[in-house]
């Protein structure tokens, strides 16, 4: 049963124009992936200037930029970044991205907004309608929480989820706009409407087109406070303090704190950030991953399906919808009222093709609308087929023909929310199919708003290499998985001085709740435990560790999602736990000025190191620049290094097994001697619960035996006096008869007749 979640006008309303562009408050975040309406990008100078030049182009609200330089104009953003990786600046000295991310500001008021349904919402015509908060304000409340619809109701009040009702109208993006200023501000939008003059409440979807900073709250996260089915204002302070990861600020209880339960980030990383001379807190993903719309952590990585050829086994010309072709299968549009549908029972096949031979990892399907529950149930379970080769002009039905790559589940849903399908085994495909579950094959009504499809990779279930080291091999432009063992398996205990950087490190331990080095350091060592950060902010505390695939420090340092620091002890530098045994130099650098009449020589020198680690899933290249602007520096170079003692080969895989092997059996004796009269005793008590379960077992079987006699010889006496009595009949009717009686048998008409049988016969 989902929840209503209601709020009221007490809020902080965000907004932006042009004429006051504050660049805090315009920063949203850095993203991977963006969906402008512009291709090719225009070069810019500043941040102002890629605003303008959107502004003057059409109606996106918010503005990227790449490269320092390259501007796009954004409806749509996704996969999220920590805003350390777009550190390249534009000319004006404000952060514009980097190779492949982008800076993304919110440059003025969204106009256009994701409206998906009409509905009536049973509110009296006469109640004020849409007065009280705006789209964008009510999208932002429930994009916090996770949900993927909104509405506004006929009293003002915003509710989540929870406002579609029986009678739903799927609309057409070109039959309604969003006009209706709010009274609070007339630059803000609180209502969207039907051309055609209907007053219907509308339905917005929340996944695609909104995005907000995460640092902050709409509302105060009081202690004593919840937040279902409550109204939501902002008070003056909190009585009893501000929930676990929050802090006051501007506004009481409304900034996370990441000093605290982790900022109350969940599973994600709680890190605080300073883009463009300002601080944010932000909710981050390992290095190496990006943060979904639906708060995940995946490895980003291109749509294989994005602009590809399509085909549908038939089409669907929709009396309300219109012509539902295949060229809407991957055209990178979502809004759910355009799709592919097809409209037979016998190929009904939907497919893509990509362009070349890829491993499919998984797919990733949006729905069509679905006016009822019943157009939702008729995708539930659908299936996915991979294929190197396909039919496209085939009418038949081919699902013997083609690999199975995964079923979907039976929980139907509306739009507005992603279905994940990941293959079962991976191998090389050509062609993607989408059909419907056997049971519902017959309806011949498959459907889908977008298809994307994605390689398969090393963080997919490992590859399907199970406890095996998993590499991805790039070949061209399509990447292959390799399975191998692990050739440097090591067994690390807690009372042996160890530190390294791995990366996988398997342990049974205790998750300690802090995504701090020191304190995880100190922390354990109070239990006498090892010490392991994995992915830069999980802690954990163990007696053992196996450790594999060693990697250079600097992978861990980056928090990578696929790297785990183990160590006994750590000299804290910079936030990062640093080896105890790290040999530390003094430099002393005497610096020397010349001066002349007219001019002074500067030189500029710059340093860059470049560690690469390459890790079984991708090849992590770090650039530590540094640049050092010295007048004549005259420097003095240090002493140079003892060199390190020589390292011992590291022990084989069967060592290692051996070696667990014969602490988990002298472990084992250990405690057999310490409990050895605790194991006497309990052996006695079982001797004696068997003897007495078998002694009444043996007497209930003589009862059973005796009662069984009792019954036999009752049985046989009453036989005895039946058989007597018939003899006794038997022998008064041949007297009175005149015919002569036999005491063991007679004749009679011919028949032998036996008493015994007939006592049996009435038995």
């Amino acid at each position: 049963m989902l929840i209503d979640h209601i709020l009221t006008i007490h809020l902080c309303y965000m907004s932006v124009t042009l004429a006051e562009f504050n660049v805090s408050d315009a920063y949203i975040g850095c993203f991977k992936f963006i969906s402008s309406n512009n291709s090719q990008p225009h070069v810019v100078s500043s941040i102002i200037e890629c605003s303008r030049t959107c502004t003057d182009l059409g109606s996106t609200h918010m503005i990227a930029l790449r490269k320092g330089r390259d501007c796009f104009c954004v409806d749509r953003v996704d996969a999220v970044v920590a805003s350390s990786q777009c550190h390249v600046r534009c000319p004006d000295g404000r952060a514009c991205g980097a190779m492949d991310t982008y800076s993304v500001y919110k440059h003025r008021r969204m106009l256009l907004h994701d409206v998906a349904y009409f509905f009536t919402d049973g509110y009296k015509r006469d109640s004020p309608r849409f007065t009280s908060v705006s789209i964008e304000t009510c999208a932002y409340y429930c994009l916090q929480f996770g949900f993927s619809r909104f509405c506004i109701h006929s009293n003002g009040f915003c509710v989540c989820n929870e406002c579609i009702k029986e009678n739903l109208f799927p609309l057409k993006p070109d039959v309604f706009e969003c006009n209706v200023r709010c009274p609070h501000d007339e630059n803000e939008i609180c209502g969207c409407h039907q051309k055609s003059g209907r007053d219907d409440s509308a339905v917005y979807l929340t996944l695609f087109k909104y995005e907000f900073q995460k640092g902050t709250s709409l509302f105060a996260r009081c202690r004593d406070r919840g937040w279902i089915n409550l109204v939501f204002d902002i008070p003056e302070t909190c009585t009893y303090g501000c929930k676990e990861g929050w802090k006051d600020g501007k506004r009481p209880c409304m900034e996370r704190d990441c000093t605290f339960n982790n900022g109350d980030c969940g599973a994600l990383k709680c890190i605080e950030s300073v883009v463009n001379g300002y601080s944010y807190i932000e909710c981050v993903c390992p290095y190496g991953q990006a943060r979904n719309k639906m708060d995940g952590c995946e490895v980003f990585r291109l749509n294989l399906a994005f602009k590809r050829k399509s085909y549908l086994s038939s089409t669907l010309n929709h009396s309300h919808y219109g012509l539902l072709d295949a060229i809407h299968l991957t055209d990178g549009i979502y809004d759910g009222f355009k799709g592919a549908q097809i409209n037979d029972n016998i190929a009904a096949w939907i497919a893509v093709e990509l362009e070349m031979l890829f491993c499919v990892g998984y797919v990733k399907v949006y729905k069509r609308y679905c006016a009822s529950q019943k157009e939702c149930d008729e995708m539930n379970g659908f299936v996915v087929s991979l294929n190197v080769t396909f039919d496209t002009n085939s009418r038949t039905d081919i699902r013997r023909h083609v690999k199975l790559c995964g079923r979907a589940t039976n929980e139907s849903t509306l739009l507005g929310i992603t279905i994940t399908v990941t293959c079962e085994s991976f191998f090389p495909s050509k062609f993607v199919i989408i059909q419907q579950a056997d049971d519902l094959f017959w309806l011949g009504s498959t459907a889908v708003a977008e298809l994307e499809v994605y390689e398969a990779g090393c963080d997919v279930d490992n590859g399907k290499c199970g406890k095996m080291r998993c590499s991805e091999i790039r070949e061209g432009n399509a990447t292959a998985i390799s399975c191998s063992e692990w050739n440097d398996t090591e067994l690390v205990l807690a009372s042996t001085p160890f530190y390294g950087c791995y990366q996988e490190a398997d342990l049974m331990g205790i998750l300690m709740w802090t995504n701090d080095y020191e304190q995880c350091n100190k922390e354990c060592k109070i239990l006498d435990k090892l010490s392991v950060m994995k992915s830069g902010f999980n802690c954990w505390c163990a007696d053992e560790a196996i450790v594999m695939g060693r990697l250079p420090v600097e992978v861990c340092k980056t928090g990578h999602y696929q790297s785990a620091l183990v160590f006994s002890d750590c000299i804290i530098n910079d936030n990062f736990c640093d080896s105890t045994e790290t040999s530390t130099s003094t430099t002393t650098t005497t610096t020397t000025t010349i001066t002349t009449s007219t001019t002074t020589t500067t030189t500029a020198t710059t340093k860059t190191a470049i560690a690469i680690a390459k890790l079984s899933r991708i090849t992590a290249i770090q650039t530590i620049a540094t640049a050092e602007t010295t007048t004549n520096v005259v420097t003095t170079p240090p002493p140079p290094r003892p060199p390190p003692p020589p390292r011992t080969t590291p022990p084989t895989t069967t060592e290692v097994e051996n070696k667990a092997t014969d602490s988990v059996i002298v472990s084992f004796k250990t405690w057999a001697e310490e409990n050895l009269l605790y194991i006497l005793v309990s052996l006695v008590d079982l001797a004696l619960i068997i003897a007495t379960i078998g002694a009444i077992v043996i007497i209930k079987k003589r009862k059973r035996k005796n009662k069984n006699a009792a019954t036999q010889e009752v049985r046989e006496t009453q036989r005895e006096s039946i058989r007597d009595d018939d003899d006794d009949k038997e022998r008064d009717n041949k007297r009175k008869n005149g015919i002569e009686y036999d005491s063991a048998s007679k004749l009679e008409n011919g028949i032998e007749y036996d008493s015994a049988s007939k006592l049996d016969h009435d038995d």
